[in-house]
Formats: structure tokens, C-alpha cells, sequence
């Protein structure tokens, strides 16, 4: 990846999988890369929107996204990874809307 190198954010659907941390059902996750491809690549991480907990996608599904795994990104998506985190725990935690 290029330092100028634009990032696309995009959303798909999945085939249903469990967080191993809080056991939620994903079925869908936004992709940050430079051509919007689907991340289901292994290796490829993303968030649960439950618990906010950094997952990466393994032949065996769900997995918990070790630190030496991170450190290989480039700078640019490690930080579209903390913003995704931040941004979860944001929506989560935000105002509740009254009707």
C-alpha cells in the first residue's frame, strides 16, 4: 500500500459467524482497503459490533486478531482500524434517541 494510496469503505454481507467473545451473530462487515473487495480473505480483521472486539477472519472462521498480526499492517489501515474501533464504540455507546 502506498502512503497517498485512497482508501475505500465499504459495506457487505456475510455468511453468519459467531464472535468468540461475546458469541453475537455477524453476518456483515465494512471493508477498508483500496479496491472495496469483500474481507474474507484470511487474515483479513474486522470489529464486532457487540463488544468491539478486534476479530480476524481464519480458514476455521472468527478469531481473536493477535497483536503480531496488527503490527504488519501499514500505518494507514492500522489507523482505519482504530477509527473503526472508536467509531463502534461511539454508536454504542452514544444518546439514546427517544420516538
Amino acid at each position: 500500500m502506498k502512503d497517498n494510496e485512497i482508501l475505500i469503505v465499504r459495506s457487505h454481507r456475510l455468511a453468519p459467524d459467531q464472535c468468540p467473545h461475546c458469541h453475537k451473530t455477524l453476518d456483515a462487515c465494512t471493508s477498508v482497503n483500496s479496491d472495496g473487495s469483500k474481507p474474507r480473505a484470511e487474515h483479513s480483521v474486522t470489529v464486532c459490533a457487540y463488544c468491539h472486539t478486534l476479530l480476524m477472519f481464519t480458514e476455521a472462521g472468527l478469531q481473536y486478531a493477535p497483536q503480531e498480526a496488527l503490527d504488519g499492517f501499514p500505518v494507514q489501515i492500522r489507523e482505519a482500524i482504530e477509527k473503526a474501533l472508536n467509531g463502534t464504540i461511539q454508536i454504542r455507546n452514544g444518546p439514546v434517541l427517544s420516538a
